[in-house]
Formats: structure tokens, sequence, C-alpha cells
């Protein structure tokens, strides 16, 4: 209510204003002087009004062109990677082209077939060589860990035997001749 009241103060201080600017040469420029400071106010809103307008209008378009730089600097990175990965991709595939290369050089030097037998005969008997050896070495190895578990149970028996439970260079010095007498044992089994 009191803006109401300040509100209609307002309007008869200018109606008051009015009738007394219209009875005097200076009320009436007065009056023609706050009629043109209106004037200039109202054009001011308008130009206020206007610019943010654009200012808003600047934002958007501001706004817009982060979302697409972000949106540019995204591909941009994608790009990247796949450019890395399709390089890292060629060359492998290079080497390989050199592989496949290298390899047909050295089949184009059997180009005559008898040859390419006597070549693959020759393969396939160093194979059967190596598969030879192999089967002696593990049958050998087989022996040795059994002979191995064998003398590790006969010296753990000559240590219980012997009572054996001393320090350390005591075991060292009795294992040492225990293996000296198994050697001795397996020199005679050899002989025989």
């Amino acid at each position: 209510q009191e803006v109401k009241d300040s509100g209609e103060q307002r309007e008869e201080a200018k109606e008051r204003a009015k009738s007394m600017a219209e009875g005097s040469e200076e009320g009436k420029d007065a009056w023609a002087k706050l009629a043109e400071q209106q004037k200039e106010n109202a054009d001011l809103k308008d130009r206020m009004k206007q610019w943010l307008v654009e200012m808003q209008k600047l934002k958007e378009h501001e706004d817009s062109a982060r979302s697409q730089a972000a949106e540019h600097a995204a591909k941009a990175a994608s790009l990247a990677k796949e450019a890395e990965a399709a390089s890292s991709a060629l060359a492998g595939a290079e080497k390989r082209v050199a592989e496949l290369q290298e390899e047909n050089a050295k089949l184009v030097g059997h180009q005559n077939a008898k040859q390419k037998v006597q070549h693959t005969v020759k393969i396939k008997e160093e194979n059967n060589a190596l598969k030879t050896q192999l089967h002696s070495a593990t049958s050998e190895l087989g022996k040795s860990k059994e002979k191995l578990g064998r003398l590790e149970l006969e010296v753990t028996r000559l240590r219980h035997a012997l009572g054996v439970e001393g320090g350390a260079a005591h075991v060292l010095e009795e294992e040492a001749k225990t293996k000296a007498q198994i050697a001795a044992r397996e020199e005679e089994a050899a002989r025989l």
C-alpha cells in the first residue's frame, strides 16, 4: 500500500507540476526538458535491451563454438589413435612381407623338384636322429634320477645308523665319506 501511495504521490506531483508549468514560461521549458529526458531514457532502455539480446546471441554462439571445438578435439585424438594403430599394422605387415620374401627366396633356390625332395628327406632324417637322441637322453635322465633317489636313501640310512646328528661340518664330512663309498661300489658294479 505504501508503494501505491508513493506512486499516487508521484502522479499528484506531476499533475501539480504540469498545472504550474502551464502557467509560466519556465515551467513550460522545464516540462519540455523533462519530456526530452524521458524520451532519451526510453531510447537508452531500448538500446540496452538490444545490446542484451546481442550479448545473449554472442554467448550462445560462444557456447556452440566451444562445444564444436571439444568435439573436433575428440575426433582429432581418435584419428591420431587410428593413425597410430594403422602405422603399427603397416609396420607389422611390412615385416611379414619381408619374412615371406626371404622364405620365398629360400624356396626359389630349390626349384628343382629332386632337390626339394632331397632337402625334405634330409630334414626328416635330422628330425628322426634328434628324436632318438632325445629318447636316449630322457631314458638316461630317468635312470640317473632313480639312482640319485637310491643314493639319497642310502645316505639317510647311513646317517641314522652312524647317529650323525652333529654340526654341519661333521655332517658334510660324513656325507663326503659316504659318497666316496658309494662311488667305489658303483665302480665295482660297473666293472662287473
